[in-house]
């Protein structure tokens, strides 16, 4: 019988359409959910054209929860930055009110900053942090930018 805790992924996925971080977080969580665990996955940010995405769904039986406002990804620049400032303030409630039920998380994310974010969040919430690290960023052609240099470094580094 499985645990009654839920093992969260969280950052980025992409979830429940998308490319290689979708596949990832996808075989990662079925093989998790066929040893008795319990995923789920959430989204704070709106990666997908409108469409029939839904608040919370099932996809290949895995759970997910959708904590922007708005289920889609917006045209416009500033209805996009809001919703994802709203993803995020919907994942900090929803993380608060799920937090006695929540054992590990699982973060993939190519953002140094929101590492020490999810680690606060760990600590405040008391789960365990687990970091997906799977690529070499700093190697990814076509990042020349300063800050995403630095991102990158830090990200390879730390």
């Amino acid at each position: 019988m499985g645990s009654e805790k839920y093992i969260i992924h969280i950052g980025f996925s992409g979830f429940p359409r998308g490319g290689a971080s979708y596949h990832r977080t996808r075989l990662t969580f079925k093989g998790l959910k066929n040893l008795g665990m319990r995923p789920l996955i959430i989204n704070k940010i709106s990666h997908h054209a409108p469409g029939d995405f839904k608040r919370t769904g099932r996809s290949e039986s895995i759970p997910f929860v959708n904590t922007a406002y708005l289920t889609y990804r917006p045209n416009s620049f500033l209805k996009r930055n809001f919703n994802k400032l709203s993803g995020y303030f919907g994942e900090f409630v929803f993380l608060f009110r799920k937090r006695k039920q929540i054992d590990n998380a699982i973060l993939y994310s190519n953002y140094f900053a929101e590492l020490p974010y999810y680690w606060i969040l760990s600590r405040i919430f008391r789960f365990k942090l687990v970091y997906q690290y799977v690529e070499f960023f700093s190697e990814i052609p076509g990042r020349d930018s300063l800050s995403t240099k630095l991102n990158d470094k830090l990200m390879d580094n730390y």
